[in-house]
């Protein structure tokens, strides 16, 4: 599979394809990340009134939210697959840290 990128520096009427991505690079539309690694499989997850909410500490961006914790890992694999543009099915084991609400490792 050969993707291509467009030049963001580009104008919109000569916008050129650049070089090739590469082959393993995540977020290429099917192509298996396999598993993440542990920093990235780790979530924390944090009460905050009636849901669980949710953020991967090593994809900044990365959030979601939960009714029940048990909830928790489904949320996060499909936050981190949309985030990296992979198939949910393909983002390895969730690691799921809960958080104290008011400690200091509480999501802001």
């Amino acid at each position: 599979m050969t993707s291509k990128r467009i030049d963001p520096s580009a104008s919109a009427d000569s916008a050129e394809l650049t070089d090739p991505l590469p082959v393993n690079r995540p977020g290429v539309v099917g192509e298996s990340i396999g598993p993440l690694p542990a920093a990235e499989g780790r979530v924390d997850a944090v009460r905050s009134g009636e849901w669980w909410a949710i953020a991967v500490p090593s994809l900044r961006g990365v959030f979601s939210q939960a009714r029940q914790i048990d909830e928790v890992p489904a949320a996060a694999r499909e936050a981190i697959a949309l985030m990296l543009d992979v198939d949910p099915a393909k983002v390895g084991p969730i690691d799921v840290h809960v958080q104290d609400p008011g400690g200091a490792g509480a999501l802001a």
